[in-house]
């Protein structure tokens, strides 16, 4: 057995070494993913079916929750499996994989501006309500 024969077997095992800890990196952040996934979408759904069907739960602070949820549900419908996607691509400076990339950018700018914008307006009626109380802004909406 000559000496290159030797390298070249070190080689490929370090190789094959290396390519086991991005795939399974892979699969445990493909699991993560889908669990998280699974549990946005199930709970601002059932969020927002709350808010909508029980009259006692329409107040203005559960309207902010729920334009909070529904943000919400949109980011875990668009941008995590958006994400999982871009991870098992293979290469990562593909065209395709660059303008998605972008694009998914607006996309998440848009919708986590729209969760904080929802947050704020939750703490400041939260505010209200308490230096205000008799006077409070919390009645029925619809």
């Amino acid at each position: 057995m000559s000496w290159t024969t030797i390298m070249n077997t070190t080689e490929s095992t370090t190789i094959r070494q290396d390519e086991r800890i991005p795939y399974l990196l892979s699969v445990v952040l493909l699991v993560s993913y889908s669990v998280i996934i699974i549990t946005g979408i199930l709970g601002n759904l059932l969020t927002i079916v709350a808010i909508l069907v029980c009259e006692k739960h329409r107040s203005t602070q559960n309207a902010y929750v729920c334009n909070l949820a529904i943000s919400d549900l949109f980011v875990s419908i668009s941008l995590t499996p958006t994400v999982v996607w871009m991870l098992e691509q293979e290469q990562y400076r593909r065209k395709e994989v660059m303008l998605v990339c972008q694009m998914i950018g607006a996309v998440a700018a848009v919708l986590l501006l729209s969760s904080l914008y929802s947050l704020a307006c939750i703490a400041v009626n939260r505010y209200i309500c308490i230096l205000h109380p008799p006077s409070c802004l919390c009645e029925t909406l619809y």
